[in-house]
């Protein structure tokens, strides 16, 4: 059983997918939230974030990771 070779109790495993299912539940939750909220003001105001913005900003992301995945 996967509780036994998590060295866990049945009681403690099942907890800790529970705690785990709630907890990205409520993350789920919250996204759509914010999500909903930025197409609200969207449709408010029509202000988006121009492409050539998150190209760059995605870039410098991109950038980062590579620097992080190879410190030489």
């Amino acid at each position: 059983m996967l509780a036994e070779k998590q060295g866990a109790s049945l009681a403690d495993f099942a907890e800790s997918v529970l705690r785990s299912y709630a907890d990205e539940a409520e993350r789920t939750i919250s996204e759509q939230a914010e999500d909903e909220g930025r197409w609200q003001r969207y449709l408010e105001t029509g202000a988006s974030v121009p492409f050539e913005t998150v190209r760059a900003r995605l870039r410098g992301f991109a950038a980062e990771a590579a620097r992080k995945a190879d410190p030489q």
